[in-house]
């Protein structure tokens, strides 16, 4: 048996002691995940070792996730019988192969910072399979204390099985790392398939995206910092609530950082650590701090930090940071996956953004003008849907069976020389245009727009006239109870001649 696996059945029994509670390893045994990968990957000799260890890979990173203690166990189960050899593989577990950034390889999984894997109903036939080729994300201008970016592995994903094909329109527990409880709470943002979780925007953005050294800092800006942690201290208030305090330098200076009731900060913010921190300076005693800032390690893609965050609506129950983190996954995933209705020719004339494209840059934008573009190409979108929506209504309502409205020139001129006044040809344009629909076999649909004082309200009388000399009924509607009152009036004077 490999070392690592050796070492990795006697966390698997230590968890089987302590009832499944997923406390055999401190955070979880995902946290396990990385550096025990990369140490099993390097011993893994034979190709059946290969599988194997993808395979616990797979059950490691996935065991936080389980809601049931039945499901735990299975899990332990499996594991156990994999590394002893009394189980292939493959076995009951998702054919998938686990690929993992370097920062996971380095410091392990966040909790819920799984694999993202497409269902196995997802239609994938039309799909090009991701670039196996490392990527960086662009640089901006040079700066001294601007974070480096590392390069990602992308994630392999598996084809497609012979289950029904749904695609962008299968349910979110489709997703790795959503359950039904999650899926309950999403369901409550009106979230019910990948395609609604690509929709739901977010409500606002915190710019994180300046960097300054700390001796630059000023009270009450909104700023990003890399240093390294010196020293970290846990104390408590009176009501037992715990005060994790750091003191962060970057060799310009140093600052405390301090966050509240979260115990389990003490173990992660270890000394000589290096972070990165976003958030508002504020003031102490007359010394800068940063109160709950947000903080990732440096090793780490930016995700809540050094960059236009992304915050999106939240219902109870729902973590602001699990939900960043599942949006990034599925929209890296599944954006670039969104079929775009508009033609290339299209878009480049009216200078437009892939629909694709716009939608990543609508949930993480490298900067404001990204954000823009994306917004112009789906408000454009809405317009156009709408645009669209209204023709075809148009063109619903055409097709139906009118009643024809016909009067005779001889009546038209008495009802003219009845008028108080003398119509313009602007007015007597649109009774024209109103009187020849009406004639017509299909239904009347206008809208009369015209300056306050224009004569709308004659024109409108006329075409309820037209209407009554044909024996039907005419209503003539206002928005306020006044207004009914002044037409009323209005209509009245001026076709009291007419019967």
């Amino acid at each position: 048996m490999l070392p690592a696996f050796e070492n990795l059945v006697k966390v698997l029994k230590l968890e089987q002691e302590q009832g499944y509670r997923n406390r055999a390893v401190s955070g979880g045994l995902d946290k396990l995940l990385g550096r025990w990968l990369q140490e099993a990957r390097r011993q893994a000799a034979q190709p059946e070792e290969t599988q194997a260890v993808e395979a616990l890979a797979q059950i490691l990173a996935t065991y936080p996730g389980l809601e049931t203690r039945d499901e735990r166990v299975q899990a332990v189960q499996t594991a156990l019988d994999i590394l002893y050899g009394r189980k292939a593989s493959g076995g009951d577990l998702p054919p998938q192969s686990l690929s993992l950034s370097e920062e996971a390889t380095e410091e392990g999984f966040e909790e819920d910072a799984k694999p993202l894997q497409p269902p196995a109903s997802a239609d994938l036939s039309d799909l090009a399979a991701p670039s196996t080729e490392t990527y960086a994300q662009p640089e901006g201008p040079e700066s001294p204390t601007r974070a480096p970016r590392r390069l990602v592995r992308p994630l392999r994903y598996p084809a497609a099985g012979p289950e029904p094909r749904l695609g962008l329109n299968a349910p979110v527990t489709a997703l790795q790392g959503i359950g039904t409880k999650q899926a309950d709470r999403l369901a409550r943002l009106g979230v019910q398939t990948i395609g609604d979780l690509l929709y739901l925007f977010p409500r606002r953005y915190d710019d994180y995206s300046r960097m300054k050294p700390i001796n630059r800092l000023e009270y009450g800006e909104e700023v990003t910092i890399i240093g390294t942690i010196w020293e970290t201290h846990v104390r408590q208030t009176r009501d037992r609530m715990p005060i994790i305090s750091s003191i962060i330098s970057d060799g310009s200076g140093t600052i405390q950082a301090t966050w509240f009731n979260q115990p389990y900060l003490a173990e992660q913010l270890r000394a000589g650590r290096q972070i990165v921190i976003s958030g508002r300076v504020d003031e102490y005693l007359g010394r800068l701090v940063f109160q709950s800032p947000e903080w990732e390690p440096l090793e780490a893609e930016q995700l809540h930090t050094a960059r236009i965050v992304p915050v999106y609506p939240l219902v109870q129950g729902l973590n602001a940071h699990w939900l960043r983190r599942m949006m990034k996954r599925t929209v890296d995933y599944w954006a670039r996956r969104v079929p775009d209705p508009l033609p290339p020719d299209l878009r480049a004339r009216l200078n437009l953004m892939d629909l694709g494209t716009a939608l990543a840059h609508m949930h993480f934008p490298d900067n404001w003008e990204q954000l823009e573009s994306a917004r112009r190409r789906l408000a454009f979108d809405e317009l156009f849907l709408l645009q669209l929506g209204l023709q075809r209504q148009g063109r619903e309502w055409r097709t139906q069976p009118g009643l024809p409205l016909r009067v005779s020139d001889e009546w038209m001129e008495r009802l003219m020389a009845s008028l108080p006044f003398t119509l313009t040809s602007a007015q007597m344009r649109a009774v024209r245009n109103i009187r020849t629909d009406l004639q017509g076999e299909r239904p009347m649909n206008r809208l009369l727009q015209g300056d306050v004082g224009s004569g709308k309200t004659v024109v409108a009388a006329i075409a309820c006239a037209i209407a009554i000399a044909n024996g039907v009924q005419a209503a003539l509607m206002a928005p306020t109870e006044i207004l009914a009152e002044q037409h009323c009036r209005t209509v009245t004077r001026l076709l009291q001649t007419e019967t």
